[in-house]
């Protein structure tokens, strides 16, 4: 009791300075808002011009039934949160339009505006919001709240706003607008609130030592007076390497710049497997250089003819020759040269960096729908770019050597990544120099899988290697979204991490409302085909009934048609609509027997009388079950004249024609053909079939496969979506999640068996991780190379 009292007093006391902070919220952003509505009306005329100065007037006529919608939404919020039953928000899919558009629905752009504001904010005051969900988690008795559960988080204050702008009609594009103001004012007031609630809650004994744990991304370091590094450093492999930050000025902004600080084994071994590397070539070189230039030349050139070692040359290539990714050979000279100098600051890298332009690689982008992709060669460029910005005079150090071959062995990785289509790498490929500046103004981006930049980079490339074609081809806009975020980086980067995190919110909510529209598309068309899928079974259990019916019997065509078309139809509906045990059915059936039996030859007078009995009641039950399946009245008068027509040949005793054996056989063909052909006999296959078949079984849903050619498509990537167990049949879908074919496991085991189709493996994890991860293995296998001399 002493605990649910104690509940009770914290929501009220948190709810009163909710509706403060919102009494104070609100009506400034509206004023905000009217003002930003006029000036935007200022530079419109007509009818739109009308139509922003209703709008406004609209807001001001309504300002007192928002505000009470507004705070009346928020005090529901901590109702709910007393009743444990706040958070878990539905997603609002059921409600996208039928072409599931992405900016045509308003409800989903509301939805992702809300969303998006909640990112933002718990982005801008993570510490206070961490600290504020653990305190409130611990008031609502211990359970871990939701993404929503707060009552105080900033989802709360956007979907008021959502639930009060509901009295206004906004359309067009207002709502983006709408919403970023109020982005802007939350944004810049609710700093204040979070202290003050965290403060609470601290003096009334709720966590009162919580210490807030500190992000991934540190803008600001202690300087810390840079160490030369010595001429031949000695490798130590088992030691991480750890370099302290250094801070440094650069165009008038604070940048803080170190080498990543490794704390896991992982991690240290990639770098020391990187430092062995170096210094293995650097060795190689000063023993060539002992040769002299000629010698130098000759040895390189036999170095050449060799396969080359996989080793890093961003670093130490055209700038820094020694260590050529090529060459082996080097000389005493070069090493001297590349030594000479004094080791330059963190901070003076970062400033050499802004000097190395990517503006070209911005109009590379916007001039081709598909840009080339940037070349090894071209990263390596950057590094003689860098060494002649920083003159003769300066040299870079080793570590700050390890973090430019580091970001340029991620980058050749992505060129060769079989998970990315080739669009997508050459997109991505531009952001190279981006991330070589972000690299050195934060050491976290290699330690923390958290950073940022590391999760926005996994982000383009998880939407390119899922709803990206080879050729750049996407639903949803999903290439000219990556294209323009990288433009963005390119032209808007500079020291200011800020942008990063702004565009990972963004590109967060884009791929999840793809996902949410493809994920729609694909349960549409999987529920589509479950339901052919049924009618094509029951289709075909009808079709083995009445064969079985039908044989030993000469059949006239018209009969075979009737009982083949329009009564399979018949027979078809009542099976899924009452089963086969109902009476229905059974009837059905029954009147099949009775239809095949009444124009075969009666021998006696008792036979013909029973025909003449039934003739009448079963010409009405085929007219009554053939509108029951809107089969066209024109059509069914002819059969049921021809079916007339033959009882009276019967019952004048003389014979009714019938179809020939060839024209019989043609006709069933088309109708089991129309219903996807005979069942393959697994007797007729071949062992490789069998047990590729069998292994086909077990395939989860959600398996990629490729397929050379399929039906009328070429190159095609398509997603295994649902699985017939009965008939084996698969259900494929394309990147949009539009079902392509339905295919037979047959099918496709022997399009695999041929080399025509093909699983696509690929890890789960993220592009980084799988980056690093590749690195230090071609890192180990060239440390377990022989040297050459």
């Amino acid at each position: 009791m002493d605990a649910a009292i104690q509940h009770k007093k914290h929501c009220v006391a948190l709810e009163k300075l909710t509706l403060e902070f919102a009494d104070n919220l609100l009506p400034t952003y509206l004023a905000t808002l009217e003002n930003s509505l006029m000036e935007m009306s200022d530079a419109l005329k007509g009818d739109q011009q009308l139509h922003l100065l209703a709008l406004v007037r609209e807001l001001k006529a309504k300002r007192g039934i928002l505000s009470l919608d507004f705070k009346q939404y928020l005090s529901e919020g901590f109702t709910l949160f007393q009743n444990k039953s706040l958070g878990n928000k539905t997603p609002v899919e059921e409600d996208l339009s039928t072409d599931l558009s992405l900016v045509a629905n308003d409800e989903l752009e509301q939805e992702l505006a809300a969303a998006s504001i909640s990112r933002r904010v718990t982005a801008r005051h993570s510490e206070l919001l961490q600290a504020l969900n653990q305190r409130m988690a611990v008031v609502n008795g211990g359970a871990r709240l939701a993404e929503d559960g707060n009552p105080l988080g900033p989802y709360r204050f956007a979907n008021a706003l959502r639930g009060a702008l509901d009295v206004i009609e906004i359309d067009g594009s207002m709502p983006l607008h709408v919403y970023r103001l109020f982005e802007k004012r939350l944004l810049g007031q609710s700093e204040s609130f979070y202290k003050a609630a965290n403060q609470y809650l601290i003096d009334n004994g709720v966590l009162p030592n919580l210490r807030p744990k500190r992000g991934p991304i540190q803008k600001q370091a202690e300087p810390v007076a840079p160490k030369a590094e010595p001429e031949a450093p000695v490798p130590e492999p088992a030691k991480p390497v750890a370099t302290p930050s250094v801070a440094a000025k650069a165009n008038g902004n604070e940048v803080a710049s170190s080498m990543p600080v490794v704390n896991s084994a992982a991690e240290s071994e990639l770098y020391s497997a990187i430092r062995q590397v170096q210094l293995g070539q650097a060795g190689q070189a000063g023993q060539a250089g002992q040769a002299g230039q000629a010698g130098q030349a000759g040895q390189a050139g036999q170095a050449d003819s060799s396969p080359p070692a996989y080793s890093p040359g961003y670093f130490s290539g055209p700038a820094f020759p020694q260590s050529s990714p090529h060459a082996a050979a080097g000389s005493a000279g070069q090493r001297a040269e590349t030594v000479a100098g004094v080791p330059c600051a963190p901070g003076e890298v970062v400033v050499a960096l802004q000097s190395v332009s990517t503006s070209g690689h911005a109009d590379t982008l916007e001039a081709s729908d598909v840009p080339p992709a940037m070349t090894v060669a071209q990263f390596q460029s950057v590094t003689t770019q860098l060494k002649q910005h920083l003159g003769d005079d300066k040299r870079l150090a080793d570590d700050d050597g390890r973090i430019i071959d580091l970001v340029g062995m991620i980058f050749e990785y992505m060129l060769s990544d079989k998970q990315l289509p080739d669009a997508v790498k050459a997109v991505l490929s531009y952001l190279h120099t981006p991330y070589l500046k972000i690299a050195f103004l934060d050491g976290h981006l290699f330690e923390s899988p958290e950073h940022s930049s590391r999760l926005l980079l996994n982000a383009l490339a998880e939407a390119g290697s899922r709803w990206v074609k080879a050729n750049g081809e996407s639903e949803f806009r999903v290439f000219s979204k990556i294209k323009e975020v990288v433009r963005r980086i390119l032209k808007e980067f500079s020291n200011d991490l800020t942008l990063i995190d702004d565009l990972l919110v963004e590109v967060q909510e884009f791929n999840r409302s793809v996902e949410r529209g493809v994920g729609l598309m694909e349960r549409r068309a999987r529920e589509k085909a479950q339901g052919e899928e049924r009618l094509r079974d029951g289709k075909r259990t009808v079709l083995y009934e009445l064969k079985q019916r039908m044989a030993g019997h000469e059949l006239p065509s018209y009969c075979i048609v009737l009982l083949l078309h329009p009564w399979l139809d018949y027979l078809t509906f009542n099976l899924l609509r009452h089963g086969p045990d109902s009476a229905e059915w059974k009837a059905a059936l029954e009147l099949v027997d009775d239809i095949i039996w009444s124009i075969q030859p009666q021998s006696d007078d008792a036979q013909r009388d029973c025909l003449r009995q039934m003739t009448e009641p079963m010409q009405k039950s085929i007219q009554e079950g053939l509108e029951t399946v809107g089969y066209d009245p024109v059509r069914t008068q002819t059969l049921l004249r021809h079916l007339r027509d033959a009882h009276n040949l019967v019952l004048d005793s003389k014979p009714v024609g019938v179809a020939e054996p060839e024209q019989r056989i043609q006709m069933e063909a088309e109708v089991t053909e129309q219903l996807g052909g005979d069942e393959p006999d697994p007797e007729a296959w071949s062992a490789a079939e069998r047990d590729l078949v069998e292994k086909l079984r077990l395939m989860e849903y959600g398996t990629w496969l490729e397929f050379d050619e399929l039906d009328e498509h070429t190159n095609l990537r398509a997603k295994v979506s649902w699985f017939n167990a009965k008939t084996s049949r698969y259900m494929l879908v394309d990147l949009g999640g539009q079902q392509i074919a339905m295919k037979g496991g047959l099918d496709i085991a022997r399009l695999m068996l041929l080399g025509k189709a093909r699983m696509i493996s690929g890890s789960a994890k993220p592009f980084f991780e799988r980056a690093l991860e590749n690195i230090l293995a071609r890192l180990k296998a060239t440390m377990a190379q022989p040297a050459t001399a």
